[in-house]
């Protein structure tokens, strides 16, 4: 059978007030005890942290270039028609790879690549197939 109590409004408040300082006590107890047992110290994981993110925006950027790149080269007038090559960014630098049939095409390629946003410089490693 099922009992049900009932507090008066005082009881529940003042209940709720020591529930809330218990949790409050208990969260400072354990970022004490963290702070005691971490292996480095906060300045030291701060600028982890931040190296870490940095490395990360440097390649989420690099990443999205290279796809600005793809995407220009498939849509570009100028080259949309030429075997694409694949697309690598460095640090800024678009690296071309692949075949092209003839060395108009290969200066249309690294032209098209050098004008997108974020590039700096090209790196053709595209090789002519004179078939």
């Amino acid at each position: 059978m099922l009992t049900i109590v009932r507090f008066g409004a005082g009881t529940g408040y003042r209940l709720a007030r020591r529930i809330g300082f218990v949790r409050l006590a208990v969260f400072a107890a354990g970022v004490a005890a963290g702070l005691l047992l971490a292996p480095t110290s906060g300045a030291e994981l701060r600028e982890r942290l931040r190296r870490r993110w940095e490395e990360r925006l440097e390649s989420a950027d690099d990443l999205e270039i290279a796809r600005r790149v793809r995407e220009e080269l498939a849509q570009s007038p100028r080259t949309w028609h030429l075997p694409q090559p694949e697309v690598e960014v460095a640090e800024g630098t678009a690296i071309l790879t692949g075949q092209v049939p003839h060395l108009s095409g290969r200066a249309d390629l690294e032209r098209t690549a050098a004008a997108v946003a974020g590039v700096v410089r090209v790196d053709s490693r595209l090789v002519v197939d004179g078939r």
